[in-house]
């Protein structure tokens, strides 16, 4: 919008939030969101304009993306330990999940489980 020579200006989080706490309901949803920045814009004159830091916007992505993949992988680690306590009793108690990160384990596990004929080993 900036770059277009549209006026555009910050409004702090606090201030969106302390505008929903005079609504009659609560919630934070883009609408009530989008209603309250335009009335703060409206009233207020001093807010300012917005920060552009690419680099800072890069890094903060990044840092999303690599969140996700962590979590990602975090989420099938757990479900191929709970596969694996399912499939092969007596894992669980010579193995912990958190084994399960290293590649080579990966692998000697989907061995493992490629040879059970379960629906849910074929489901993996």
């Amino acid at each position: 919008l900036t770059a277009q020579g549209v006026d555009t200006v910050e409004v702090p989080p606090q201030m969106t939030a302390q505008a929903r706490k005079g609504q009659r309901t609560r919630q934070k949803t883009d609408q009530t969101d989008a209603l309250a920045i335009a009335r703060i814009t409206a009233r207020e004159d001093d807010l300012p304009a917005p920060r552009c830091d690419e680099a800072v916007d890069d890094l903060r992505s990044l840092v999303l993306y690599r969140r996700e993949l962590v979590e990602a992988r975090t989420a099938q680690i757990n479900r191929l330990h709970a596969d694996l306590t399912q499939l092969r009793p007596g894992y669980h108690k010579q193995h912990d999940s958190s084994g399960l990160a290293a590649p080579k384990a990966l692998n000697r596990v989907s061995r493992q489980i490629a040879k059970c004929r379960t629906a849910r080993a074929q489901a993996r």
